[in-house]
């Protein structure tokens, strides 16, 4: 993930269930709407696998 130039640490989660995979809206409501997996950038320090979990649950509520 880049912002402004820089290299920004990320976190994604894709969650599948019954071959169903669970994406968030973004850009509304901009025209050219993205669905994409849950994801925001993290800090350096902090490691992928709690941040991954948190992401997740802060846009879909699903944990």
């Amino acid at each position: 993930m880049t912002y402004q130039g820089r290299i920004r640490n990320a976190a994604s989660g894709l969650v599948v269930r019954d071959e169903h995979v669970l994406l968030v809206r973004e850009g509304w409501p901009r025209p050219g709407t993205w669905w994409l997996p849950p994801a925001a950038a993290t800090r350096p320090e902090k490691t992928w696998r709690p941040a991954r979990k948190r992401e997740v649950f802060e846009e879909t509520g699903c944990g």
